[in-house]
This record gives structure tokens, sequence and C-alpha cells, in this order.
């Protein structure tokens, strides 16, 4: 019996970012083909940040730009959408990275924004969560993400990023649930079409904000959040909790920087220890349980981890991982 994969995944070397390399990766995934008949689009990148792109912590405002131009060029009507993390002021952010204005598309800050309540259900409860409606509204979904390493989920690719959909508080909720969980929930309730990552510069080490940028000169792409990540778990021989129960044939195509198929695309990146991920997994979890009494206390979660991720902190840390 002829097993034919369900999904299909692509890496391309590449020398800078440009316009030709983001269309190549949507004419290998068929773009064109599967965003017939959609006309509201949904773009979620990875800004959760004010690092830069050359941090590894955030995705390449041109790699966004030409995603947002192909989709125009065929009429699309494209929304872009971020949450940022919770120790910052996501307006103060958005505004401060100048995303309102660079971008020929609408951007939403979606602390802001309508929401409709969906049930997810997490360790066998059902619990409500709040959705921006905009994201649901919309006909299609393309996933930008950065490739990086992750203190809590070793890595944070595609399936993570949509975990930006959420408002703030549905994030608390979210980490003190199970965040695993509550991500798989998400991708099951928002599939993403298509996957653009950045991998330019990607983060190693203690990642999302904490690790190092390194030069690996790629561009991933992929019909499906967890193909996508599936793929690069698979590249790395890395098993992900995230991933525990998703099992999918996935075709994988690797691309020199001429466009030419090869076998010789360097995925590597310096991963968190895996008893380090499980520990800061459940350590992230109880600080989030002990968010109301934190409040209540007078003390707001929020400041906490400004004490804990800030420039001097992020400083510090990249310094110990050379």
């Amino acid at each position: 019996i002829l097993c034919m994969p369900d999904h299909i995944f692509i890496a391309k070397k590449i020398l800078e970012i440009t316009k030709k390399e983001v269309d190549f990766l949507f004419s290998k995934l068929d773009a064109d083909k599967k965003l017939k008949g959609k006309k509201k689009i949904f773009v979620k990148p990875n800004l959760f940040a004010p690092e830069g792109s050359q941090t590894g912590a955030t995705v390449d405002f041109d790699l966004i730009s030409y995603v947002v131009d192909y989709l125009n060029e065929r009429d699309k009507k494209v929304y872009l959408g971020e949450v940022g993390a919770h120790q910052y002021d996501s307006e103060k952010l958005f505004k401060d990275l100048g995303v309102y204005d660079r971008f020929n598309a609408e951007f939403i800050n979606l602390n802001f924004t309508e929401f409709e309540e969906v049930l997810f259900r997490i360790k066998g409860v059902e619990y409500t969560f709040k959705i921006p409606k905009i994201v649901l509204k919309c006909d299609g979904v393309i996933n930008i993400p950065k490739y990086k390493t992750h203190a809590a989920t070793i890595l944070s690719l595609a399936m993570k990023n949509l975990y930006g959909l959420l408002p703030g508080n549905e994030k608390w909720k979210g980490h003190a649930l199970g965040l695993n969980e509550t991500i798989c929930n998400i991708n099951e309730l928002i599939p993403s079409d298509m996957v653009i990552t950045d991998g330019y510069v990607a983060m190693e080490g203690l990642g999302p904000t904490l690790g190092v940028p390194v030069q690996k000169n790629v561009l991933f792409g992929a019909d499906s959040a967890v193909a996508h990540d599936v793929a690069v778990s698979q590249m790395l021989h890395v098993d992900l909790p995230l991933l525990k129960h998703k099992n999918m044939n996935v075709d994988i195509k690797l691309y020199n920087e001429k466009g030419e198929r090869t076998e010789d695309i360097d995925f590597s990146l310096r991963l968190p220890p895996k008893l380090y991920s499980w520990f800061w997994y459940h350590v992230n979890e109880y600080f989030y349980k002990c968010g109301p009494f934190l409040e209540e206390k007078g003390i707001p979660p929020g400041k906490v981890l400004n004490l804990l991720v800030n420039d001097k902190t992020i400083k510090f840390w990249r310094s110990l991982q050379g």
C-alpha cells in the first residue's frame, strides 16, 4: 500500500530575506490553490517583545511585508495581529516597534478587540476561553513564527506562535491550566493554512527571550502548523511533549540557495536541557496559578516577570551561554 504524505514541509537556504525567497516557498506550498476562495486572511507574526529579529526573538519585518504583499497581490483582505508578552504594555510595545504603520495591512492589538467565548478541554475538564473575533471571522490563517528554543516547551515553533492569539488574561489562564494542552486546543480551533518561518537568525539556548542568536540562513514553509513542528522536531531528533499524540506523514523537501533539491541544511540548535525544560514548565505553571494570590497581596505578576526578564537579565543570561 502506498502511503501518501498528509502534509508538506519545506526548508530553503537563503543568502538574505527577499520577496523572491518568500514567493518560492508559497509556490512550493501551492498557496494559490490552497487560498483560492479565501478573501480574509489573518497573519500572525511572532512580535511578542521589543527585541528585534537580529536577536533571534522576533520575526523580521521584511519577511512579514513580503507575506502581506503576496496576499495583497491576490486581492486578499489582510489583517495582522499579536499580543505582547505579559511583562510588556502591549500598546506601548507595538507603537515603539512601529507596526501600526509599517505594513500594507491593518495591524490589531489583540488585547483590545472583540472576543468570542469558546470551550477548550484541558486535562479532561472544559474551560471557557476568549478568542479574538477577527481571527475566527477570517477565511484563512498565515502563521509566521521564529525558529527558536523555549525554556518550558523546548522549542517555540508554529503551534506555540498561535498562543499569541490569546489576550493577556487568557494567556495567564492557559499557563495555569496547562500550556501544552492550551496550545493544542488553539491549533485545533484555528488551524494554520500556511506557515512561513523566519530562521534567518534563530535563537538557541534559553529561549524565547534569554537565548542567544545564531545565524542559520534558512526559511521554512509548511501547509500545517502541526506538520511544521513535527518535521522540525524530526530534523532535530527531539521529542516534544506538545506533539506526543500527533502522528502524521510529512513530505520534507530541502532546497539550497539556488532552489535546487539538497540534503544539506543545518537545522541544529543548542536546546535547553530536558530536565531544565521539565522543571521550568512546571515552575511556569505554578507561578501563573499563583497570579490571583499575588494580585491580592498587591504584587502585580507582570512586575515580577519584569524583574526576571529585562535588558539586564537578558544580557546576563546570554553572557552565560557564550
